[in-house]
């Protein structure tokens, strides 16, 4: 059942999500000649210079745009879905509540990195040039042959661990506006509102935790069992990543928890 609950969200989303990463993509294209007229700089074409200024503010609205409405969409989902009048219809569904929330905390995880994919693509697209590309093919023809195996390994252990770290933000970040949304939701006046406040609450207990166990981890990461796994700079690049995903997969859980539980216990359809 949460593959279909899945496959129903996507189809809900991708309805708005899609046209606009393909209309971002193709404003990074024309963003592309506008940089390039702009390089060229010929006083005496101000039209094409006016139309090419109008393309590069396009394009920095569409990243906007993109961004700001791959979150305002995980909000709008889940809060019309199961946090007003169409809750009564999703609860009454042969799902547990903890179906319900992974299917939002997966789609809008995807399209979180779908659009940090598309924005990413269509940031070096804006900028791309011949040259440039060409010169990144001669440095990894020169470079991959002297790389050890040591290195190789640790490279692609890096690249996963960044790959994870972004993935875990996604899901952490879902379930901080989840947990801000259903725990305002529990109240009978004010929901949005109370749903902002422990979102801000929310945040700033998260940032001092973190703060905190930053501190303790530095001040204390020299005198742990693995110390000869630190004295490196990619050792402690690696340390630092496991440490990372802990505290985010705590943060994740600790929102997850409160999440499940208000929809079982405090929310408030009325």
């Amino acid at each position: 059942m949460l593959g279909k609950l899945i496959k129903h969200e996507f189809k809900a989303t991708a309805r708005i999500m899609l046209p606009l990463i393909i209309i971002l993509l193709v404003l990074a294209i024309v963003a592309n000649f506008s940089f390039r007229q702009v390089d060229n700089n010929d006083p005496n074409s101000s039209t094409v210079n006016t139309l090419s200024a109008i393309g590069i503010v396009l394009f920095a609205v569409a990243i906007m745009a993109v961004f700001i409405m791959s979150i305002v969409l995980m909000i709008q989902r889940f809060r019309s879905n199961l946090l007003q009048d169409e809750g009564y219809i999703m609860f009454t569904l042969p799902v547990s509540n903890h179906s319900l929330i992974w299917s939002k905390i997966i789609v809008s995880s995807v399209w979180f990195l779908a659009t940090l994919a598309a924005i990413t693509v269509a940031g070096l697209t804006s900028v791309l040039r011949l040259r440039y590309v060409q010169e990144f093919i001669d440095a990894l023809r020169h470079g991959l042959p002297q790389l050890t195996a040591g290195q190789a390994v640790d490279g692609t252990a890096m690249i996963v661990e960044c790959v994870l770290i972004v993935i875990f933000c996604a899901a952490a970040m879902c379930l901080m506006f989840y947990a801000a949304l259903s725990t305002g939701h529990g109240f009978a006046n004010h929901k949005m509102l109370l749903s902002i406040v422990a979102f801000v609450a929310f945040s700033i207990a998260a940032e001092l935790v973190w703060s905190l166990l930053t501190n303790l981890f530095i001040s204390l990461g020299f005198e742990l069992p693995f110390y000869n796994l630190v004295k490196t700079a990619n050792g402690r690049w690696h340390l630092t990543c496991v440490y990372s995903l802990l505290f985010i997969a705590i943060h994740g859980t600790v929102f997850y928890v409160i999440t499940a539980f208000n929809l079982k216990r405090r929310l408030n359809l009325e």
